[in-house]
């Protein structure tokens, strides 16, 4: 017996096993989605600052640096090409929120 042959059977069973342990400490995820991110659509800041800018022009033509017709009339002429639709993992962004961030 070939005593090389030994240490070659001793190194694949032990690099066998280092690649089996290193499969089961995997972390485990304290979340899916974390907490910050779900909520993102309640407490947000477009869901909360977008709707209240519309109430005001002259504030809204200052953060977006367009008037709230020309904002709408940007909406209508994109929104077929950048929408897209929702699926069971998550919910899409929607066309308008898109253009706000781009804008912003």
């Amino acid at each position: 017996m070939n005593p090389f042959s030994i240490n070659k059977n001793a190194v694949n069973t032990l690099s066998a096993l280092l690649v089996v342990c290193r499969r089961r400490r995997r972390r485990q995820r304290k979340y899916w989605v974390h907490p910050i991110v779900s909520e993102r659509t309640i407490k947000g800041k477009f869901t909360l600052l977008h709707s209240q800018l519309k109430e005001y022009p002259d504030k809204f033509s200052e953060y977006y640096r367009m008037s709230i017709a020309s904002f709408e009339t940007l909406l209508s002429k994109v929104d077929d090409s950048i929408r897209k639709s929702d699926t069971v993992m998550r919910n899409c962004i929607s066309a308008e929120e898109k253009i706000a961030v781009t804008l912003r």
